[in-house]
């Protein structure tokens, strides 16, 4: 009867706490931005963003390929240990 009892309990307080927060939902303000509009996105657009990083790695190419460099290395250990170790896919 305790163990009955007990779970009638804990399902009476959890759709108390859901009513609460169903109120307190129902309770906001909706005076806010709301859901923002979504731009479409044209092959321009993306020509674009090409175009900019090409002039990012003109102007800076040691920085990109450091860090290139160190991500490959990095991906080459992952997979040589993968092989090693005989956890491949």
């Amino acid at each position: 009867d305790y163990a009955v009892s007990s779970n009638n309990w804990n399902l009476l307080a959890m759709a108390e706490i859901e009513e609460q927060h169903v109120q307190v939902i129902r309770d906001e303000d909706d005076s806010g931005p709301g859901i923002p509009d979504v731009n479409s996105l044209t092959y321009e657009d993306l020509r674009q963003c090409l175009l900019n990083g090409v002039r990012d790695f003109s102007t800076a190419p040691m920085f990109g390929l450091f860090f290139g460099g160190i991500f490959a290395c990095g991906g080459i250990f992952l997979v040589v240990s993968l092989y090693l170790w005989d956890k491949g896919w």
